[in-house]
């Protein structure tokens, strides 16, 4: 018995040999680097401060310069395209482009990111912004609309977006709520502002000229851009543990082919930076070494250990049992059709490239899919304001004033609201869920008013729930995914919200020929709470298997 318990531990061994002998990596010197990358990791602490509050101030502002042109689009161009020639539908597709390009360019975030740093992004979208409004200025059809405005200046938009958030988040954490308020709070100067400077230069300059200068002041852009400096520069805590004064030796694992496409991605912007000033200097040299060691000694072990499982190796070693190849051989043919059946080779890549990986996430999605919800119900609602109040019977003068004040409102509202939430023990999704509430309540009122000074209190209340809805908003998703992550889970939920937009916007204009804006308020009450039931739902589900694990333990625990 035991001669034969050897025997089959043997054939185990030699089995378990040439499995790995089939699955060992074949590192190359040349790709190394550009696979495997580094981020801050787990340990890293945002400075939660410093020069983080010049990045968020930075956001704000370009934030109100990326915004600015998209705002005053109809007032700025209505007139000059209906001289032009470009009929309705067509000036409704440029803005629709324009959104949709702004949208998808989230599906890039994950690889530019993983390659460029949040600086180097938002950069490369301010000068696509500055050439989209420049050549704007000289556009004379629909097509150059589409190509100069749509496409360039969306596009680069979309980009300084994402790159302004990622930035902001990556300074902060647990005062992210701030930073995210004076954020928001700069650029809602813009729609307070904006409209009365642009009617003053409409007079003045003309189209042409009032373009151009927009172009011009797109270009602060790029100065709030440059604000973007690496974090490492900033952190104040290194990866060092205080009490026993030395550094944390960071775990170099070696991973199959596979894992170093590194799924889950990884922010350069987040990279280790050495300083020539930097103690740390040495060390990480030292790291370096040690790391091209290890790879050595990894690429001299898969060389001797295809020198020794060799064919002629495997029968010396097997000798008359000749079941360790059949069951070699059957094992690998599974293995290979599985793989091919499952998970193809461009199939793999395209979902490491895109880090779909996330939708297999289902929280993720779920709050993403509220998100777009809740997105496209905003967006509409403010398109159709103007025209739901003048049709509701109100003058331009009282609408004037109805929007200014939602405006002001909103604006006090974002910068007290690190104030007002200061004791409060709520997550972002629940303050989210109540500015909803709020703005749904809002909407009912307003379908059934006719009443100045009651719409304009309901406009009032529409800015301060509006503050909320919008800052929390925001800290959703990066509250959710790890950092390293966070480029690619916004730009999907971006990518999300341009695709439902492109789908069932459409259908709002029809809601609205066809019926009441009444009823289009309330259709879009119930977009927001579909949102708000599908987030809840999950909750339920989510205590219902805890209470019910929790259940389960206790009586095994008693048990034994």
């Amino acid at each position: 018995m035991n001669g034969k318990s050897e025997d089959i531990e043997s054939n185990r061994t030699i089995i378990q040999l040439l499995i790995l002998k089939d699955k060992t990596l074949s590192i190359k010197p040349g790709k190394r680097k550009k696979r495997v990358e580094k981020d801050l990791g787990d340990r890293f602490v945002a400075p939660e401060g410093g020069w983080g509050w010049l990045v968020a101030i930075a956001s704000g502002v370009n934030l109100l310069v990326t915004v600015a042109i998209t705002q005053q689009f109809g007032l700025i161009f209505r007139d000059h395209m209906i001289k032009l020639g470009i009929t309705s539908p067509q000036l409704t597709a440029i803005i629709n482009v324009q959104i949709a390009a702004s949208s998808f360019s989230g599906l890039l975030n994950g690889p530019l990111f993983r390659r460029l740093t949040y600086r180097q992004v938002a950069l490369i979208g301010s000068f696509l912004m500055f050439f989209g409004l420049f050549i704007s200025a000289i556009a004379d059809s629909f097509i150059f609309y589409i190509l100069s405005y749509s496409c360039c200046y969306g596009l680069g938009r979309g980009l300084v977006l994402s790159a302004s958030s990622l930035a902001v988040n990556t300074y902060f954490k647990e005062k992210r709520c701030t930073a995210t308020a004076y954020q928001f709070g700069v650029s809602g100067i813009g729609p307070i502002c904006l409209p009365y400077l642009t009617t003053y230069l409409l007079e003045w300059y003309g189209v042409q000229g009032t373009v151009l200068l927009f172009a011009g002041f797109s270009l602060n852009s790029i100065a709030c851009s440059l604000i973007y400096q690496p974090v490492k520069w900033h952190v104040k805590q290194r990866f060092v543990d205080i009490e026993l004064n030395e550094i944390i030796e960071r775990r170099i694992s070696v991973q199959s082919r596979d894992d170093r496409n590194n799924f889950y991605g990884s922010c350069p912007s987040l990279t280790l930076i050495p300083f020539t000033t930097d103690p740390l200097n040495d060390t990480e040299k030292l790291e370096e070494k040690k790391e091209e060691s290890e790879i050595q000694t990894l690429r001299n072990s898969k060389s001797n250990l295809k020198e020794t499982l060799t064919t002629s190796s495997l029968t010396h070693i097997a000798g008359k049992d000749k079941t360790i190849v059949q069951n070699f051989t059957e094992f690998k043919q599974k293995e290979e059709k599985k793989t091919s059946w499952h998970y193809s080779f461009i199939y793999r890549k395209i979902i490491a490239f895109f880090d779909l990986d996330l939708l297999r996430d289902f929280t993720y999605v779920n709050l993403a899919i509220g998100l777009t919800l809740i997105s496209f119900v905003e967006v509409n609602f403010a398109v159709l304001t103007p025209f739901i109040l003048s049709d509701f019977g109100f003058a331009s003068s009282e609408i004037a004033m109805a929007m200014s004040s939602l405006g002001i409102s909103d604006l006090i509202i974002r910068f007290l609201i690190p104030l007002i939430t200061a004791k409060m023990n709520y997550n972002n999704k629940t303050f989210v869920i109540g500015g909803l509430l709020g703005m749904c309540l809002g909407r009912i009122v307003l379908s059934f008013t006719s009443n100045f000074y009651v719409m304009l209190t309901i406009f009032l209340w529409f800015g301060l729930n509006k503050a909320f809805r919008l800052v929390f908003w925001c800290l959703i998703i990066p509250a959710h995914v790890p950092l390293k992550r966070l480029p690619a889970a916004s730009g999907l939920q971006l990518l999300m919200t341009g695709l439902f937009s492109l789908a069932f916007g459409p259908l709002i204009g029809l809601m609205r020929d066809n019926t009441s804006y009444a009823v289009t308020l309330n259709c879009l009450n119930a977009l927001c709470l579909l949102a708000i039931l599908l987030w809840m739902l999950e909750d339920v589900v989510r205590r219902f298997k805890l209470k019910k694990k929790n259940k389960l333990k206790s009586v095994m625990d008693t048990l034994q």
